[in-house]
């Protein structure tokens, strides 16, 4: 049995598809790239990658949040508190970037 939609919706439902695609920014993969550098047994490794477009919008708030409310006295815990804060983090960023490419209003609120 195959699910097959009526023309009249489908086309209503293709159309509001397009519409949203359309307004959906498509640039978050950024041109800039990053170079970290990680010892890893005993020597140091160089390691590339490209940097999202988002991260510009993380709001000094959030950051200075995550500072002073981290216990950051070791690699461990760093890692740790970071790895639990990310997605708060990934959510922030990508909310302030949408609106901002939506609206030139909120783009002018928070430029960076």
């Amino acid at each position: 049995m195959k699910l097959v939609l009526v023309p009249e919706f489908n086309d209503k439902f293709q159309d509001v598809r397009r519409r949203k695609t359309a307004n959906m920014p498509t640039d978050l993969v950024g041109s800039t790239i990053e170079v970290v550098e990680v010892l890893w047994h005993d020597r140091i490794e160089r390691i590339a990658f490209p940097v999202p477009s988002d991260t510009a919008y993380l709001t000094r708030k959030s950051k200075s949040d995550f500072i002073l409310n981290s216990d950051l006295s070791t690699a461990e815990k760093r890692m740790k508190q970071l790895f639990t804060e990310a997605p708060v983090f990934m959510a922030e960023m990508q909310q302030i970037y949408t609106l901002s490419k939506w609206s030139k209003i909120y783009a002018f609120i928070n430029q960076k």
